[in-house]
């Protein structure tokens, strides 16, 4: 689902339908017209494309959210992060959850903040600009009880497996399989539901 979160047809309507009309007949809701591509995506905002060209054109914006980008995020700016307050340092130095990896084509360097669930709050937190949250799936997991147990976004959503980082690397016993199962898969929602219901959990 990341790699669509631009192309994805849902978002498409979403985006060119509704947020951009709106965001030019009211000035308290302009910035959505840019605001939505920080998350959706996040390369084509950063370089400027307000508003990027459509999906059919096959932009730098159908990159969506990709690993690229993931990868270079150092942290986040402000007390909480939501609406896209990410920090992206672009170059050679690509980050990680594990010290000691290599790579040919780039630097690499190990980072904490790439396996918190404060990294993934940076786009899944959202504040309208009336102040409003409209979507605070980071501070809802904050408040509830895998926080307190110390269960982060990415255990649940990228699963660990046995495998390889990369093709040319070590296989590894606990490789973060990058799936993001979520709503969207029913598999994921009745796993967990019945986990759940089974651990006294909402």
């Amino acid at each position: 689902m990341m790699s669509q979160s631009y192309t994805h047809h849902w978002d498409e309507i979403e985006y060119f339908k509704l947020a951009i009309p709106h965001a030019e007949k009211d000035p308290k809701v302009a910035g959505v017209k840019a605001g939505c591509n920080g998350c959706h995506a996040p390369i084509s905002f950063l370089a400027g494309d307000v508003p990027p060209p459509k999906p059919e054109a096959n932009s730098r914006a159908n990159e969506s959210v990709s690993c690229d980008l993931c990868h270079t995020v150092t942290g986040f700016k402000g007390d909480v992060p939501h609406n896209f307050n990410l920090v992206s340092e672009p170059g050679r130095v690509k980050y990680g959850p594990r010290d000691g990896a290599v790579s040919p084509s780039h630097e690499t360097r190990k980072s904490d903040f790439l396996k918190s669930a404060d990294f993934c709050g940076t786009c899944h937190n959202e504040k309208d600009p009336y102040g409003i949250w409209v979507k605070s799936t980071h501070l809802e997991w904050k408040e509830g009880p895998y926080a307190k147990q110390g269960v982060q976004c990415q255990d649940c959503h990228m699963t660990f497996a046995k495998g390889r980082n990369a093709s040319m690397g070590p296989e590894l016993p606990d490789v973060a399989q990058h799936l993001f199962h979520g709503a969207h898969d029913p598999a994921f929602t009745q796993t967990f539901g019945k986990w759940n219901r089974q651990n006294g959990s909402s």
